[in-house]
């Protein structure tokens, strides 16, 4: 082989190296899910024995829940910044999940890894600290743990399950947090309920907030940047409501600009088997919507999604070609139109 072929770094990207020296991720600047006020008003878990009382969500969430279910991409980036994921929040495009989808045929195990970690938002008042420090904090609670605390408040005897966060009547929830030997991760346990229930204090109520005032979403551009170490330049954020609300603004004219943008995009093929990945899922996310959810349809097999979405257009979009002559493209237009509507 040529010699004159053969590259080796430039004096500039061993100079830029050497002045990094000694640099490692930094764990101050990491980036979490909270703003300010959310980071002041997170509950720091220790590996311990705790007593904690769980807290109704502000009335202004409106959530039928203890908490609000998010999902976070965690470990992103040099310095391991968490993301809430665009697509599960919002149902928006997301960069991570957008790699995870290109990954299952080539890398499986890789995109597993991508998957966004489900957690709940809880207010708590922890009882274990003293009296005057008591106050409502947001603890980020894991699947299991609040599997846990589920299954300690059902009475199967009577089919009932106790309401823990009730202002009146909730029970207090003892567990200890304990670090799982010759690992980094701790485990939650022994999940158990107090005798008896206490009375929220209004002082603890006056202390919760919405979650709209508490966490944040980051732009398509800065997660995309992050994941894949890029510089490029960011527009300025566009409001974003942190509860996944779309505004309500022109709703008839966003919907025919979501048409036109994801079809005027859609390069129109001769053969499914031209497509690249993005434009399959796009032609499947019209042609098999009846028979398949969308996260199905994003989750799916190259191969498989190929296959049928080769038999679907002979039975839905070339019926309607033969009954009325159109051109493909309006096609897809207005069955992308029927999705939304």
């Amino acid at each position: 082989m040529d010699k004159n072929k053969w590259r080796t770094p430039t004096k500039e990207s061993l100079k830029e190296a050497y002045g990094k020296r000694g640099q490692y991720p930094d764990q101050n600047n990491r980036r979490y899910i909270f703003n300010a006020l959310g980071n002041e008003k997170t509950w720091k878990v220790t590996d311990k024995s705790h007593k904690v009382r769980l807290l109704p969500v502000h009335p202004d969430d409106n959530i039928n829940f203890y908490g609000l279910t998010v999902h976070i991409h965690t470990n992103v980036g040099v310095n391991g910044d968490q993301f809430l994921c665009l697509k599960r929040m919002k149902n928006i495009n997301c960069p991570i999940c957008e790699h995870q989808v290109l990954l299952w045929d080539t890398e499986p195990e890789m995109a597993k890894d991508l998957y966004p970690q489900t957690r709940y938002l809880v207010w708590l008042v922890d009882l274990s600290q003293a009296s005057d420090k008591q106050t409502a904090q947001i603890w980020s609670c894991p699947r299991t743990a609040m599997d846990d605390i589920l299954g300690a408040s059902y009475k199967k005897s009577t089919d009932e399950i106790l309401n823990l966060a009730n202002i009146d009547d909730g029970i207090a929830i003892y567990f200890d947090r304990e670090k799982t030997p010759n690992t980094t991760f701790s485990k939650y346990k022994n999940f158990q309920l107090d005798d008896a229930p206490i009375v929220a204090k209004e002082i603890w109520l006056n202390n919760i907030v919405s979650f709209t005032e508490v966490i944040e979403y980051a732009s398509y551009e800065e997660i995309k940047n992050t994941f894949f170490g890029l510089n490029e330049e960011i527009e300025p954020k566009k409001d974003v409501s942190p509860l996944g609300e779309t505004p309500k603004n022109s709703e008839t004219t966003q919907k025919e600009e979501v048409v036109n943008n994801k079809t005027d995009e859609m390069p129109i093929t001769n053969s499914i088997d031209d497509m690249d990945r993005t434009q399959l899922e796009e032609f499947a996310l019209i042609v098999l919507a009846d028979d398949y959810e969308d996260s199905e349809i994003k989750e799916m097999g190259t191969k498989k999604l190929r296959r049928l979405a080769k038999e679907a257009p002979a039975k839905k979009v070339d019926k309607v070609e033969e009954e009325t002559p159109e051109d493909p493209k309006e096609v897809l237009k207005r069955k992308l139109r029927e999705r939304i509507q």
